[in-house]
């Protein structure tokens, strides 16, 4: 039964994602990545929260959202001048983003709980937003759907072979 639950979460989730990166609109696809993005760092920040940890929820999510929105948004004519804009925006964002966590942190929480507080968000943010956002750009490039198609490929597979080699490995 758990094997035919996940074969058919497959077969309703691959068409889609499929869809999603050869034929979606790169805002499309930034919007949906930043939905996914949302839906991760609530689970992390979930998991921080479980381990004593007060995170920085709305700062978080709006941060997130921004970065997503910021995406979806750009101007894509220029696939090199887009990259270069890109790099450099998620470089900033990625500098900046203790440095917002950490001020927000101060001045609503503790201090004694304002550095756990912003690590994590600042943590949320680098983990999950930036690589995200870093899939989309890639789609941008040129062949950008078949590299990510390729990268999604790959992962697949090592899923599926990770499962397998888990099952065999329960029965020994």
């Amino acid at each position: 039964m758990h094997l035919l639950k996940r074969v058919l979460t497959a077969v309703v989730l691959i068409p889609i994602v499929l869809l999603l990166i050869l034929r979606a609109p790169l805002p499309v696809l930034a919007f949906i990545a930043g939905g996914v993005a949302l839906l991760t760092v609530h689970e992390l920040l979930k998991l921080a929260e479980a381990y004593g940890v007060r995170p920085l929820w709305r700062t978080t999510y709006g941060f997130v959202a921004l970065f997503f929105l910021l995406l979806a948004i750009q101007p894509g004519e220029k696939p090199l001048t887009s990259t270069a804009i890109f790099i450099y925006a998620i470089g900033f964002a990625a500098a900046i983003a203790p440095f917002l966590f950490g001020v927000v942190a101060m001045r609503n929480i503790e201090l004694s709980t304002a550095f756990p507080a912003a690590a994590a968000s600042t943590f949320a943010f680098t983990y999950v937003a930036l690589p995200l956002g870093m899939l989309v750009q890639l789609r941008q490039q040129w062949a950008g759907a078949f590299l990510l198609l390729y990268l999604l490929l790959l992962v697949w597979a090592g899923d599926i072979f990770a499962y397998f080699v888990g099952r065999c490995w329960d029965g020994i």
